[in-house]
């Protein structure tokens, strides 16, 4: 998107824009396509509870380098980070000696771990130019096809592939990807050599599997911090990007669109918890939960007094109660059931945005990157100061200094952002999605139970024939109700 030019959304009622992400995450991504079966309609093999092929459609219209328009303020050497779950893995020798653990009969015995958090790096070039970072894949701009696009296309699926709700995808990696470990930091000192995987030398590439990044790690903050940290010239002295509010020259922006409302339970029951269906859900928010926390850096996020790392979660004042996103519900695939909730959250994000560009992307005039951009304006300092100045975030607020606004609010970008109206989605629409999940779980069920005991498949389809399948259906229309809230229309 960023090398030409597309659509700015203001209403969320407009089609067939030039918005990649708007198109790709408003108008194109249903449950009705999710519910389909156009991925099992030629006899191929069920890999996934949903139809991943509206997925597989929208990855090719989104993923097409159409122009080759440069802005000066975005890197010509853009870098794109990727995080996924390589269930695959990639397997490491624990010790090089197989006689250090012999057993009686098993004198050469080896033992191995394997490594399932993996990532990929990309990197805007031109042309047939090599990217700039060793390890990373050039995405040239306006060729579409050529160098690694195919090749993001693929990733990009994977890493929002939730494990058996949507498809896995699978990757031909480089073995030279693996030269340095998946774990390491780049900020940190090596210790030695590093370990090599496992693997025979030839070939050269290896198919891997691949599911949602978010499964081994949800919040990748350390691959952008670690990438900040290696093109400062010269490196800080202590190893870390500069915090402090006058000296900090880079930042990390997380963005957050469900972050975890996880409270303590005064009234803890482990009795009730320790249930079989109790701790399957529980042990879902354990996984992503424990996937997306810093406790590392939680002590400086929580005080704001870090200025080269920000947290930008969705807010609505209008709801003090629930998530602030209509997509939230349903463990966060409400957004699929009605193009309304979509509708709101991106016009909810565009605000917030707007907000957070005024009010907390700022540091003082003293900053190091500020001074030097007023000393570049000359003459014009007085005036860029009088007219862009902001208050100082709530944890600055003593003292006398000037703050400035990293990126102005200007022109058309400047008019106020209206708070969206909260979405309800029709109750008759509830009634179509209930259908077709029936449909869906007709048409799988055949493949889904193949290699199931007799009785199991003939139980199931006793269960989702009529007359059996209307409380069924009155079972899946009262949960769904429940779940979603206020958010469907009474009546």
């Amino acid at each position: 998107m960023v090398q030409r030019d597309f659509a700015h959304i203001r209403n969320a009622m407009e089609t067939g824009t030039t918005n990649t992400l708007y198109e790709s995450w408003v108008n194109r991504v249903d449950i009705s396509h999710l519910l389909g079966t156009r991925d099992i309609a030629n006899g191929q093999p069920l890999v996934s509870l949903l139809d991943s092929t509206v997925i597989d459609e929208i990855a090719r219209a989104a993923l097409q380098p159409e122009g080759t328009l440069e802005r000066s303020y975005i890197s010509p050497h853009l870098t794109l980070l990727l995080t996924l779950t390589n269930v695959r893995g990639v397997p490491y020798r624990l010790y090089t000696d197989p006689t250090a653990t012999p057993g009686e009969n098993e004198p050469t015995a080896d033992e191995f771990t394997a490594y399932y958090g993996d990532q990929l790096r990309f990197e805007a070039t031109t042309g047939n130019a090599a990217p700039l970072a060793p390890l990373a894949k050039p995405l040239p701009a306006g060729l579409p096809d050529a160098g690694a696009w195919p090749l993001l296309e693929q990733a990009a699926k994977a890493t929002g592939a939730f494990p058996i709700v949507l498809a896995p995808r699978q990757l031909t990696r480089d073995k030279g990807d693996y030269i340095q470990p998946p774990w390491e930091s780049t900020a940190d000192e090596p210790h030695g050599a590093p370990p090599r995987p496992a693997w025979p030398a030839q070939p050269a590439t290896l198919a891997t599997l691949n599911v949602d990044g978010g499964v081994t790690d949800n919040n990748p903050f350390h691959l952008v911090d670690d990438l900040l940290f290696s093109l400062q010239n010269p490196r800080p002295e202590d190893g870390e990007n500069p915090a402090a509010a006058s000296e900090a020259n880079c930042a990390v922006l997380t963005v957050a669109p469900f972050p975890a409302t996880n409270k303590f339970e005064q009234e803890y029951d482990p009795q009730k918890a320790s249930g079989i269906w109790s701790m399957l859900g529980s042990l879902l928010d354990v996984l992503l939960s424990q996937s997306r926390f810093m406790g590392e850096s939680l002590g400086v996020l929580t005080e704001g007094a870090a200025f080269n790392r920000f947290v930008i979660a969705p807010s609505d004042p209008k709801q003090l109660k629930g998530s602030a996103l209509q997509c939230g519900v349903l463990n966060a695939f409400g957004g699929f059931f009605y193009r309304g909730f979509r509708r709101h959250d991106f016009l909810l994000g565009r605000r917030n945005c707007q907000r957070f560009l005024r009010a907390h992307l700022c540091l003082p005039a003293h900053n190091r990157v500020i001074a030097a951009g007023l000393r570049n304006t000359g003459t014009y300092a007085g005036e860029v100061l009088k007219q862009f100045a902001v208050a100082p975030p709530a944890s600055q607020s003593t003292g006398n200094a000037v703050w400035i606004p990293l990126i102005p609010v200007l022109g058309t970008a400047d008019a106020e952002v209206p708070s969206p109206a909260r979405e309800q989605m029709p109750e008759s629409q509830v009634d179509d999605v209930i259908n077709q999940v029936l449909g869906r779980a007709k048409a799988i069920r055949p493949l889904l139970l193949a290699d199931a005991p007799g009785f199991l498949r003939w139980i199931a389809g006793i269960v989702l024939r009529w007359p059996f399948s209307i409380p069924i259906k009155g079972a899946i229309r009262s949960a769904l109700k429940t779940r979603l809230g206020e958010n469907v229309a009474a009546g």
